[in-house]
């Protein structure tokens, strides 16, 4: 279930087959010829031909207040980077197949579910995220991608261990491709403040990260030596300064996947490991020392007014205005601090040991991808969605990570040798994802681990609620058909 991403590898040459299917009825869309490998390393994909019907799909858009993307619609000619590399791939999509492309905002999976349930389903996308769309999945309203004809999920442009990780069940209701960044966009990330580290005489972290010695303990111990209390009024407020800024090692220090899946296809919950124990009883007192406060520590301080949400408006005032030596977020928060006072760079989350392999987690926020279940045409959807995630690996993709993170928003070159490392130790957790759709399922035990120090008297307790909760799950999505 733990495997780093490979979603990037270059194009290889394969063979790929597609049964054709001939209409002459001329109000119905007309699919004709073969896919095969040309020899020429190019894909040669299904053509059809759907007679200028509508491909559309739901999506924020401009209604969102906590995050923004244009990787679905843009109106019109754009010089934006990334609107231009929207409109551009739209449009290849549309012409070669004579579909026409559209985007409807609304808040996209509540808007699906009712017109699910009323039968009125106009659209064949929905862009929502990732943990909003559980719900629809488990209560069957939500198609399976791997029902898809004509797909195959090991293309890059499918970001296959996404793919592979996300199915469950031998499922898949919600997926992401390269339609959408968010694969690279939502991944974790540590910005670091280059004028406090130079204050502090601090080498840069990306010398750590180099030598594969970028770890928990150098990063705890900057962050301590970070924490001042300026102005000495014996108040931490905004007026001082501190190590980290929404930063947390429970993913690093104590993360296990929640559940391994077995030889003969069960799941077991994952309690914990001896690992995990060890690195609890080394860093947490460490930890509770950590001079690292959530976002709301500070919100009784930030003026939220002047952007569009309170999360935004506490990064750029904290952060951005220098603060904080360490903020713990995503890539796409670099769009945040293109206007910071002083220079920041970007490195992994730091290990817990050098022998550890890098490690990123994908927030499960991020917008992913489903179909709804009564879509009208399976064929035809899977058909547009196949060729435009490859146009946009070929368009978006470079606008986006070569052009725009790395030319327009980064100020030294050795931050795209971090940003390559991130993006190449991106993983998902398909149980922490499916698990919030089931209530009360007694997943909260690594917390209450975290808490007490005393992990096998919580599991004792937890154990077999948790079990329990996860056979629900998988017994849940195994009964869901068509």
């Amino acid at each position: 279930m733990k495997k780093l991403i490979c979603a990037f590898l270059a194009l290889a040459m394969l063979t790929v087959s597609f049964s054709a299917c001939a209409n002459n009825d001329d109000n119905e869309p007309v699919v004709t010829g073969t896919n095969v490998d040309t020899g020429t390393g190019e894909y040669v994909f299904k053509e059809a031909d759907y007679q200028g019907e509508e491909f559309k799909i739901l999506h924020y858009g401009n209604t969102a207040k906590d995050f923004h993307d244009e990787y679905i619609w843009s109106e019109g000619f754009s010089s934006d980077i990334i609107a231009g590399a929207v409109i551009e791939r739209n449009k290849l999509v549309e012409d070669r197949y004579n579909v026409k492309i559209a985007a409807e905002e609304c808040s996209p999976m509540s808007e699906a579910t009712n017109r699910i349930q009323a039968g009125m389903v106009d659209f064949g996308l929905i862009y929502e995220w990732g943990s909003r769309s559980v719900s629809a999945a488990l209560d069957g309203m939500l198609f399976d991608f791997r029902e898809f004809t004509d797909v195959d999920f090991e293309n890059s442009w499918w970001v296959p261990s996404a793919a592979e990780s996300l199915t469950l069940a031998d499922r898949m209701f919600i997926n992401t491709n390269m339609i959408s960044m968010n694969s690279i966009s939502w991944a974790g990330i540590v910005f670091f403040n280059k004028m406090l580290m130079d204050k502090l005489q601090y080498e840069y972290p990306y010398e750590y990260v180099q030598t594969n010695t970028w770890t928990c303990d150098v990063m705890l111990e900057m962050m301590n030596g970070a924490e001042e209390d300026v102005n000495g009024d014996g108040e931490m407020t905004l007026a001082d300064q501190y190590g980290g800024f929404g930063v947390g090692f429970e993913g690093i220090l104590y993360y296990e996947p929640l559940a391994r899946q077995n030889d003969d296809g069960s799941y077991t919950v994952i309690g914990y490991t001896d690992k995990m124990v060890a690195r609890y009883s080394e860093y947490s007192r460490k930890l509770e020392d950590m001079s690292s406060h959530g976002y709301e520590y500070f919100w009784d301080e930030v003026d939220s007014s002047i952007h569009p949400s309170i999360h935004v408006s506490t990064r750029k005032t904290v952060f951005g205005d220098d603060h904080a030596l360490f903020m713990a977020g995503s890539i796409d928060m670099t769009k945040e601090l293109v206007d910071m006072k002083h220079d920041y760079g970007v490195v992994p989350d730091p290990k817990a040991d050098p022998s550890d392999e890098w490690s990123t987690g994908v927030d499960y926020n991020a917008p992913m991808f489903s179909v709804p279940v009564t879509v009208d045409d399976p064929d035809m959807t899977s058909v547009i969605l196949d060729y435009m995630a490859y146009e946009s690996e070929n368009i978006l993709l470079p606008a986006y990570y070569e052009t725009t993170l790395k030319t327009k928003r980064m100020q030294d070159q050795r931050d795209y040798e971090m940003l390559d490392i991130v993006r190449a130790s991106v993983e998902f957790d398909p149980i922490s994802l499916y698990i919030r759709g089931i209530p009360d399922n007694g997943f909260g035990f690594r917390d209450a681990m975290f808490a007490s120090g005393n992990f096998s008297s919580v599991w004792k307790k937890y154990s077999k609620k948790a079990q329990a909760g996860l056979d629900d799950l998988i017994e849940k999505m195994e009964s869901i058909g068509y």
